[in-house]
């Protein structure tokens, strides 16, 4: 039997605050143990603070390991890597640490993506939440008023990382792995999911590029200073290296 999924309305919170860069400066802070309040952020009453931390740890502090917390921290610490590319970084660790975000995203943000659809609505993403509520014990005590600032605010959270425009409709964004970020999504993927076949990871579809143009960017010459590749028929076999993104 299928073990049950957990999900809670921390993407609410998540998606009040205000800019996302912010939160980037302020995990930069936390591992480097300086006294980080989030003082960067203005909330509208100080009672606000803690929901704010509490939803920051346990969405952008939950790792899979050791090696999963580094290249976190390397990234994000990285001072030649842009704010948009450290934006994605946020994203992904967003689709480890929250179940919600990650459901939602896979079954209906990325099938829009990669069918060719221009925009995302409140209605489409709220018919998927119903979908789950009809179908999860633990969603059944949300109310029609919660799941519908879930579906907002997720839309919210996906304009703040830049992945959607636009004022009225959401026009779905196609962002373009930065050759650094490239590896960075690589080795994140793979160390999620160590499995050598890299185009059998679940984590696969979240790099924005279709399979053919994943296979030449893994091929590139430069990139082989981080993995050994090699294919077999259909199956692309990567064996990471112990080095820094």
């Amino acid at each position: 039997m299928e073990k049950e999924k957990k999900y809670n309305t921390d993407i609410n919170i998540l998606g009040s605050i205000p800019d996302y860069n912010l939160i980037t400066e302020s995990l930069i802070a936390e591992f480097k143990k300086q006294d980080s309040n989030f003082g960067n952020f203005i909330f509208r009453t100080a009672n606000t603070m803690p929901r704010f931390q509490s939803a920051i740890k346990n969405n952008f502090f939950q790792f899979a390991g050791l090696e999963h917390k580094n290249l976190f921290l390397k990234a994000i610490t990285d001072e030649t890597l842009s704010s948009d590319s450290k934006l994605m970084v946020l994203f992904w660790q967003l689709l480890y640490s929250n179940e919600l975000f990650n459901q939602i995203t896979k079954e209906v943000f990325f099938r829009f993506f990669y069918s060719g659809r221009a925009t995302i609505t409140k209605e489409d993403v709220l018919i998927y939440i119903k979908y789950l509520k009809e179908n999860n014990p633990s969603l059944q005590e949300w109310s029609i008023n919660t799941i519908e600032i879930v579906a907002s605010k997720y839309l919210t959270i996906l304009k703040k990382l830049s992945l959607l425009g636009g004022k009225v409709s959401k026009e779905i964004n196609h962002p373009y792995l930065e050759d650094p970020l490239f590896v960075y999504f690589v080795r994140f993927i793979m160390l999620l999911h160590p499995g050598k076949k890299i185009l059998q990871n679940p984590y696969i579809q979240t790099g924005f590029m279709d399979i053919s143009m994943i296979i030449t960017r893994l091929k590139r010459i430069e990139n082989f200073a981080y993995w050994d590749i090699n294919q077999i028929g259909n199956d692309i076999n990567i064996e990471l290296k112990n080095n820094d993104i």
